[in-house]
Protein backbone atom coordinates (compact mmCIF):
# COMPACT_ATOMS: atom_id res chain seq x y z
CA UNK A 1 0.00 0.00 0.00
CA UNK A 2 1.66 3.57 -0.64
CA UNK A 3 1.41 6.02 1.54
CA UNK A 4 0.65 9.35 0.46
CA UNK A 5 2.33 11.93 2.93
CA UNK A 6 0.71 15.24 3.36
CA UNK A 7 1.71 18.40 1.74
CA UNK A 8 3.76 19.81 4.50
CA UNK A 9 6.23 16.41 5.26
CA UNK A 10 6.64 16.20 1.35
CA UNK A 11 7.64 19.99 0.88
CA UNK A 12 10.32 19.41 3.93
CA UNK A 13 11.43 16.22 2.01
CA UNK A 14 11.86 18.08 -1.09
CA UNK A 15 13.30 20.70 0.24
CA UNK A 16 16.13 18.22 2.40
CA UNK A 17 16.68 16.14 -1.01
CA UNK A 18 17.48 19.14 -2.86
CA UNK A 19 19.80 20.98 -0.10
CA UNK A 20 21.73 17.20 -0.14
CA UNK A 21 22.54 17.60 -3.36
CA UNK A 22 23.90 21.57 -3.08
CA UNK A 23 26.33 19.65 -0.27
CA UNK A 24 27.90 16.74 -2.71
CA UNK A 25 28.24 19.27 -5.67
CA UNK A 26 30.40 22.00 -2.91
CA UNK A 27 28.00 24.52 -3.51
CA UNK A 28 26.49 24.58 0.27
CA UNK A 29 28.64 24.05 3.54
CA UNK A 30 26.87 21.85 6.81
CA UNK A 31 26.32 24.85 8.71
CA UNK A 32 24.77 26.76 6.15
CA UNK A 33 22.31 23.96 5.46
CA UNK A 34 21.56 23.60 8.84
CA UNK A 35 19.91 27.46 8.98
CA UNK A 36 18.17 26.36 5.87
CA UNK A 37 16.71 23.35 6.94
CA UNK A 38 15.41 25.13 10.36
CA UNK A 39 14.19 28.09 8.65
CA UNK A 40 12.43 25.56 6.02
CA UNK A 41 10.56 23.99 8.79
CA UNK A 42 9.57 27.29 10.89
CA UNK A 43 7.86 28.28 7.62
CA UNK A 44 6.15 24.82 6.98
CA UNK A 45 5.18 24.62 10.60
CA UNK A 46 3.79 28.43 10.77
CA UNK A 47 0.31 28.94 10.28
CA UNK A 48 1.00 31.72 8.12
CA UNK A 49 3.48 30.84 5.51
CA UNK A 50 2.70 30.79 1.89
CA UNK A 51 4.88 29.30 -1.47
CA UNK A 52 4.84 31.03 -4.71
CA UNK A 53 6.42 29.63 -7.13
CA UNK A 54 8.29 32.95 -7.78
CA UNK A 55 11.73 33.13 -5.89
CA UNK A 56 11.96 36.70 -5.64
CA UNK A 57 8.02 36.95 -3.96
CA UNK A 58 7.68 39.27 -0.95
CA UNK A 59 4.31 39.70 1.14
CA UNK A 60 3.10 42.47 0.78
CA UNK A 61 2.86 45.06 3.41
CA UNK A 62 -0.12 45.51 5.52
CA UNK A 63 -2.18 48.59 4.17
CA UNK A 64 -2.15 51.40 7.00
CA UNK A 65 -5.74 53.22 6.93
CA UNK A 66 -5.89 56.66 5.59
CA UNK A 67 -6.04 59.64 8.00
CA UNK A 68 -8.81 62.38 6.92
CA UNK A 69 -6.96 65.62 6.11
CA UNK A 70 -7.88 68.06 8.88
CA UNK A 71 -6.57 71.56 8.36
CA UNK A 72 -8.23 72.57 11.55
CA UNK A 73 -6.15 70.68 13.29
CA UNK A 74 -2.25 70.46 14.11
CA UNK A 75 0.45 72.35 15.10
CA UNK A 76 3.59 74.73 14.07
CA UNK A 77 6.71 72.84 14.00
CA UNK A 78 9.74 75.00 13.84
CA UNK A 79 12.20 75.05 10.66
CA UNK A 80 15.11 77.27 10.84
CA UNK A 81 15.03 76.39 7.22
CA UNK A 82 12.24 77.59 6.13
CA UNK A 83 12.67 81.20 4.97
CA UNK A 84 12.46 81.34 1.05
CA UNK A 85 12.50 84.90 0.74
CA UNK A 86 12.86 87.95 2.71
CA UNK A 87 11.14 91.49 2.29
CA UNK A 88 14.28 93.07 0.56
CA UNK A 89 14.26 89.91 -1.60
CA UNK A 90 10.88 90.41 -3.01
CA UNK A 91 10.59 93.77 -4.37
CA UNK A 92 6.77 94.06 -4.99
CA UNK A 93 5.42 93.22 -1.08
CA UNK A 94 2.98 96.11 -0.35
CA UNK A 95 5.20 98.44 2.14
CA UNK A 96 2.64 98.23 4.80
CA UNK A 97 2.95 94.05 5.04
CA UNK A 98 6.91 94.47 4.78
CA UNK A 99 8.08 94.49 7.88
CA UNK A 100 11.52 93.42 6.90
CA UNK A 101 11.76 97.07 5.36
CA UNK A 102 9.70 98.53 8.26
CA UNK A 103 12.60 97.41 11.00
CA UNK A 104 11.38 94.74 12.33
CA UNK A 105 14.85 92.63 13.79
CA UNK A 106 12.96 89.51 15.60
CA UNK A 107 13.00 86.88 12.89
CA UNK A 108 11.86 83.65 15.13
CA UNK A 109 8.35 84.22 13.90
CA UNK A 110 9.74 82.54 10.64
CA UNK A 111 10.89 79.72 11.72
CA UNK A 112 7.45 77.50 11.61
CA UNK A 113 5.18 75.79 9.10
CA UNK A 114 1.82 74.38 10.14
CA UNK A 115 1.39 70.40 9.43
CA UNK A 116 -2.26 68.95 9.92
CA UNK A 117 -2.69 65.46 11.23
CA UNK A 118 -3.70 63.02 7.51
CA UNK A 119 -2.91 66.82 5.45
CA UNK A 120 -0.03 65.92 3.08
CA UNK A 121 0.83 69.83 2.81
CA UNK A 122 3.75 70.54 0.15
CA UNK A 123 6.02 73.57 0.72
CA UNK A 124 5.17 75.59 -2.31
CA UNK A 125 7.52 74.63 -5.25
CA UNK A 126 7.51 77.46 -7.85
CA UNK A 127 8.50 74.94 -11.15
CA UNK A 128 5.92 72.56 -10.13
CA UNK A 129 3.14 74.90 -9.46
CA UNK A 130 3.98 76.87 -12.92
CA UNK A 131 3.54 73.53 -14.63
CA UNK A 132 0.40 73.16 -13.46
CA UNK A 133 -1.37 76.69 -13.97
CA UNK A 134 0.31 76.90 -17.36
CA UNK A 135 -1.98 79.02 -19.88
CA UNK A 136 -4.56 79.48 -17.25
CA UNK A 137 -5.80 82.38 -15.26
CA UNK A 138 -5.89 82.38 -10.97
CA UNK A 139 -8.01 85.27 -9.64
CA UNK A 140 -7.69 86.22 -5.54
CA UNK A 141 -11.62 87.52 -4.43
CA UNK A 142 -11.85 89.38 -0.99
CA UNK A 143 -10.59 91.40 1.55
CA UNK A 144 -7.36 92.32 3.01
CA UNK A 145 -6.63 88.98 3.84
CA UNK A 146 -6.90 87.76 0.16
CA UNK A 147 -4.34 90.61 -0.01
CA UNK A 148 -1.88 88.82 2.45
CA UNK A 149 -2.13 85.71 0.68
CA UNK A 150 -1.38 87.47 -2.49
CA UNK A 151 1.59 88.80 -2.20
CA UNK A 152 2.99 85.81 -0.07
CA UNK A 153 1.91 84.13 -3.30
CA UNK A 154 3.62 86.21 -5.61
CA UNK A 155 6.93 86.50 -3.79
CA UNK A 156 7.36 82.78 -3.74
CA UNK A 157 6.73 82.85 -7.69
CA UNK A 158 8.66 86.07 -9.01
CA UNK A 159 11.70 85.18 -5.99
CA UNK A 160 12.94 82.59 -9.18
CA UNK A 161 10.92 83.30 -12.26
CA UNK A 162 10.06 86.57 -14.47
CA UNK A 163 7.03 88.43 -13.94
CA UNK A 164 5.21 91.52 -14.97
CA UNK A 165 2.52 93.90 -13.64
CA UNK A 166 -0.55 93.66 -14.76
CA UNK A 167 -3.62 96.17 -14.98
CA UNK A 168 -6.50 96.52 -17.52
CA UNK A 169 -9.43 98.87 -17.03
CA UNK A 170 -11.71 96.00 -18.82
CA UNK A 171 -10.67 92.13 -18.02
CA UNK A 172 -11.07 89.96 -20.74
CA UNK A 173 -13.41 92.45 -22.28
CA UNK A 174 -15.83 92.57 -19.89
CA UNK A 175 -15.81 96.13 -18.35
CA UNK A 176 -14.30 95.81 -15.11
CA UNK A 177 -10.99 96.63 -14.11
CA UNK A 178 -8.44 94.12 -12.75
CA UNK A 179 -4.77 94.17 -11.72
CA UNK A 180 -2.28 91.66 -10.18
CA UNK A 181 0.78 90.11 -12.39
CA UNK A 182 2.09 87.41 -15.16
CA UNK A 183 4.44 84.93 -16.03
CA UNK A 184 5.24 85.17 -19.66
CA UNK A 185 7.05 81.84 -19.57
CA UNK A 186 3.88 80.21 -18.87
CA UNK A 187 1.15 82.63 -20.21
CA UNK A 188 0.05 82.70 -16.71
CA UNK A 189 -2.30 85.37 -15.28
CA UNK A 190 -2.93 86.59 -11.65
CA UNK A 191 -5.38 88.76 -10.56
CA UNK A 192 -6.40 90.30 -7.56
CA UNK A 193 -9.63 91.76 -7.35
CA UNK A 194 -10.45 93.69 -4.22
CA UNK A 195 -14.04 92.81 -2.47
CA UNK A 196 -14.22 93.35 1.17
CA UNK A 197 -18.38 91.53 1.52
CA UNK A 198 -17.67 89.28 -1.93
CA UNK A 199 -21.52 90.77 -2.26
CA UNK A 200 -22.23 93.99 -3.85
CA UNK A 201 -21.75 97.33 -1.42
CA UNK A 202 -21.99 100.80 -1.24
CA UNK A 203 -20.34 102.84 1.22
CA UNK A 204 -22.44 105.53 2.91
CA UNK A 205 -19.49 108.42 3.18
CA UNK A 206 -16.05 107.00 4.03
CA UNK A 207 -15.29 103.53 2.25
CA UNK A 208 -13.41 102.24 5.38
CA UNK A 209 -14.51 99.13 7.47
CA UNK A 210 -15.50 101.74 10.36
CA UNK A 211 -18.25 103.32 7.44
CA UNK A 212 -21.12 102.93 6.95
CA UNK A 213 -22.06 100.58 4.01
CA UNK A 214 -24.78 99.40 2.28
CA UNK A 215 -24.25 95.05 1.51
CA UNK A 216 -26.98 93.53 -1.01
CA UNK A 217 -26.34 89.93 0.57
CA UNK A 218 -27.99 88.50 -2.53
CA UNK A 219 -25.87 89.98 -5.13
CA UNK A 220 -22.62 89.05 -6.16
CA UNK A 221 -19.79 91.77 -6.73
CA UNK A 222 -19.68 92.03 -10.09
CA UNK A 223 -16.07 92.84 -9.49
CA UNK A 224 -15.01 88.90 -9.50
CA UNK A 225 -18.39 87.54 -10.70
CA UNK A 226 -18.18 89.24 -14.65
CA UNK A 227 -14.79 87.57 -14.66
CA UNK A 228 -14.98 83.99 -13.19
CA UNK A 229 -16.20 82.83 -16.46
CA UNK A 230 -12.67 83.38 -17.58
CA UNK A 231 -10.59 81.82 -14.95
CA UNK A 232 -9.40 78.16 -13.34
CA UNK A 233 -8.63 78.89 -9.81
CA UNK A 234 -10.72 81.64 -7.93
CA UNK A 235 -10.13 82.14 -4.15
CA UNK A 236 -12.26 83.80 -1.89
CA UNK A 237 -12.07 85.58 1.64
CA UNK A 238 -14.14 87.24 3.59
CA UNK A 239 -15.43 87.98 7.67
CA UNK A 240 -13.52 90.83 9.14
CA UNK A 241 -16.28 93.41 7.38
CA UNK A 242 -18.91 90.87 8.67
CA UNK A 243 -17.65 91.41 12.51
CA UNK A 244 -19.96 92.40 15.52
CA UNK A 245 -17.87 95.35 15.84
CA UNK A 246 -18.65 96.59 12.59
CA UNK A 247 -22.35 95.54 12.17
CA UNK A 248 -23.95 98.55 13.41
CA UNK A 249 -22.45 100.69 10.68
CA UNK A 250 -24.22 97.66 8.11
CA UNK A 251 -27.50 98.40 6.16
CA UNK A 252 -28.17 95.09 5.07
CA UNK A 253 -30.23 94.01 1.80
CA UNK A 254 -31.94 90.72 1.53
CA UNK A 255 -32.25 88.59 -1.95
CA UNK A 256 -34.92 91.37 -2.73
CA UNK A 257 -33.22 94.45 -1.91
CA UNK A 258 -35.14 95.19 0.82
CA UNK A 259 -33.79 95.66 4.59
CA UNK A 260 -33.43 93.09 6.63
CA UNK A 261 -31.98 92.79 10.62
CA UNK A 262 -29.96 89.98 10.88
CA UNK A 263 -26.73 89.29 13.02
CA UNK A 264 -23.34 89.16 11.68
CA UNK A 265 -22.71 85.36 11.23
CA UNK A 266 -25.76 85.45 9.86
CA UNK A 267 -24.85 88.00 7.23
CA UNK A 268 -21.72 86.32 6.46
CA UNK A 269 -23.46 83.22 5.51
CA UNK A 270 -26.10 84.54 3.49
CA UNK A 271 -23.10 86.49 1.62
CA UNK A 272 -20.92 82.97 0.89
CA UNK A 273 -24.18 81.31 -0.09
CA UNK A 274 -24.63 83.91 -2.87
CA UNK A 275 -21.35 83.17 -3.72
CA UNK A 276 -21.77 79.77 -4.04
CA UNK A 277 -25.03 80.31 -6.02
CA UNK A 278 -23.25 82.43 -8.22
CA UNK A 279 -20.44 79.45 -9.07
CA UNK A 280 -23.06 77.25 -9.71
CA UNK A 281 -25.41 79.40 -11.77
CA UNK A 282 -22.44 80.58 -14.34
CA UNK A 283 -21.25 76.83 -14.32
CA UNK A 284 -17.93 77.23 -12.95
CA UNK A 285 -15.52 74.26 -13.90
CA UNK A 286 -12.09 75.76 -12.96
CA UNK A 287 -10.94 75.01 -9.06
CA UNK A 288 -13.13 77.27 -6.40
CA UNK A 289 -11.12 77.83 -2.84
CA UNK A 290 -11.38 79.78 0.26
CA UNK A 291 -9.90 81.11 3.28
CA UNK A 292 -11.50 80.88 6.37
CA UNK A 293 -11.86 83.62 9.33
CA UNK A 294 -7.93 84.65 10.49
CA UNK A 295 -7.58 85.44 13.87
CA UNK A 296 -6.78 88.58 15.41
CA UNK A 297 -4.93 88.89 18.51
CA UNK A 298 -6.50 92.39 20.70
CA UNK A 299 -6.35 91.92 24.38
CA UNK A 300 -10.15 91.04 24.86
CA UNK A 301 -9.77 87.48 22.66
CA UNK A 302 -7.37 86.29 24.89
CA UNK A 303 -6.62 85.54 28.66
CA UNK A 304 -5.55 88.71 30.21
CA UNK A 305 -3.47 87.23 32.30
CA UNK A 306 -0.88 85.39 29.48
CA UNK A 307 1.94 87.91 28.67
CA UNK A 308 2.16 84.98 25.60
CA UNK A 309 -0.48 86.44 23.88
CA UNK A 310 0.12 90.23 24.06
CA UNK A 311 0.46 90.67 20.22
CA UNK A 312 3.09 93.78 20.71
CA UNK A 313 5.49 91.35 22.38
CA UNK A 314 4.84 87.67 21.84
CA UNK A 315 8.36 86.08 19.43
CA UNK A 316 6.76 82.86 19.36
CA UNK A 317 3.59 80.60 18.61
CA UNK A 318 1.46 80.38 21.91
CA UNK A 319 0.39 77.11 23.76
CA UNK A 320 -2.51 74.99 23.14
CA UNK A 321 -4.30 76.42 26.56
CA UNK A 322 -4.68 80.08 25.21
CA UNK A 323 -5.37 78.69 21.54
CA UNK A 324 -8.45 76.60 23.00
CA UNK A 325 -9.23 79.74 25.32
CA UNK A 326 -9.64 81.89 22.07
CA UNK A 327 -11.75 79.62 20.09
CA UNK A 328 -13.93 79.13 23.05
CA UNK A 329 -14.72 82.84 22.82
CA UNK A 330 -13.99 84.70 20.42
CA UNK A 331 -16.41 85.52 17.16
CA UNK A 332 -13.23 83.42 15.15
CA UNK A 333 -14.65 79.56 15.20
CA UNK A 334 -18.38 81.23 14.66
CA UNK A 335 -17.16 82.95 11.87
CA UNK A 336 -14.78 79.94 10.79
CA UNK A 337 -17.74 77.07 11.10
CA UNK A 338 -20.27 79.41 9.21
CA UNK A 339 -18.16 79.50 6.02
CA UNK A 340 -17.33 75.84 5.86
CA UNK A 341 -21.28 74.66 6.49
CA UNK A 342 -22.24 76.92 3.57
CA UNK A 343 -19.26 75.86 1.46
CA UNK A 344 -19.91 72.05 2.65
CA UNK A 345 -19.29 70.84 -0.81
CA UNK A 346 -16.47 68.47 -2.12
CA UNK A 347 -15.51 71.11 -5.08
CA UNK A 348 -14.72 73.55 -2.72
CA UNK A 349 -10.90 73.83 -1.45
CA UNK A 350 -11.12 74.99 1.96
CA UNK A 351 -7.67 77.06 2.92
CA UNK A 352 -8.87 76.32 6.97
CA UNK A 353 -6.41 78.42 9.02
CA UNK A 354 -8.57 79.87 11.45
CA UNK A 355 -7.34 77.96 14.28
CA UNK A 356 -3.36 78.23 12.96
CA UNK A 357 -3.70 81.59 13.24
CA UNK A 358 -5.13 81.59 17.09
CA UNK A 359 -1.70 80.06 17.98
CA UNK A 360 0.36 83.10 16.08
CA UNK A 361 0.52 86.51 17.65
CA UNK A 362 3.90 86.59 17.21
CA UNK A 363 3.56 86.64 12.89
CA UNK A 364 1.20 90.13 13.20
CA UNK A 365 2.64 93.43 11.44
CA UNK A 366 2.64 94.76 15.27
CA UNK A 367 4.11 98.42 15.19
CA UNK A 368 5.87 97.91 11.64
CA UNK A 369 2.13 98.06 9.66
CA UNK A 370 0.24 101.13 9.00
CA UNK A 371 -1.35 101.33 12.53
CA UNK A 372 -0.34 102.34 15.80
CA UNK A 373 -0.99 98.38 16.83
CA UNK A 374 -1.80 96.01 13.69
CA UNK A 375 -2.95 92.89 15.30
CA UNK A 376 -5.25 91.56 12.94
CA UNK A 377 -2.93 91.58 9.63
CA UNK A 378 0.33 89.45 9.14
CA UNK A 379 4.12 89.87 8.38
CA UNK A 380 5.18 89.13 4.69
CA UNK A 381 7.27 87.06 4.86
CA UNK A 382 5.68 84.61 7.86
CA UNK A 383 2.31 83.13 8.42
CA UNK A 384 0.61 83.63 4.65
CA UNK A 385 3.53 81.47 3.22
CA UNK A 386 1.87 78.57 5.18
CA UNK A 387 -1.30 79.14 3.55
CA UNK A 388 0.55 79.37 -0.05
CA UNK A 389 1.29 75.82 0.80
CA UNK A 390 -2.14 74.94 1.22
CA UNK A 391 -3.20 76.97 -2.03
CA UNK A 392 0.00 74.85 -3.80
CA UNK A 393 -1.18 71.44 -2.24
CA UNK A 394 -4.33 71.69 -3.48
CA UNK A 395 -3.10 72.55 -6.69
CA UNK A 396 -0.81 69.84 -7.59
CA UNK A 397 -3.00 67.44 -5.55
CA UNK A 398 -1.51 66.46 -3.03
CA UNK A 399 -4.32 67.14 -0.56
CA UNK A 400 -7.81 66.76 -1.95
Amino acid sequence: MTTTLPCSARMRLTRIVNFQLLISKGLCSEPLLLLLLVTSALCVMGPRCHVDASSNATSPEPTKPVSRCDLNAGRWVRNPWVKRYTGYSCQSIRSQLNCDRKGRQDSEYLNYEWRSPGCNIKRFNTAAFLSKVRNRVFMTAGDSYATNLYHALRCLIETTTPVQDYSTSSAFGTGVKASGFTVPSHSFTFLRQSTNFLVDSEPQGTASSKGVWTVYLGRADPKWAKLLPHVNYVLFATGHWFTNAASSNRDYRGYNGSPISVNSITAMRAAIRTVRRTIQAIGFRGMPMALTYTATHYGKSFPPEDPMSDCSTAQAPVGDKVAEYAAKNTFFMQARNGLVRELRNPRFKIIDITRATLYRPDAHLQKYGEESMDCSHWCVPGVPDSWADIVYSYVSGSIT
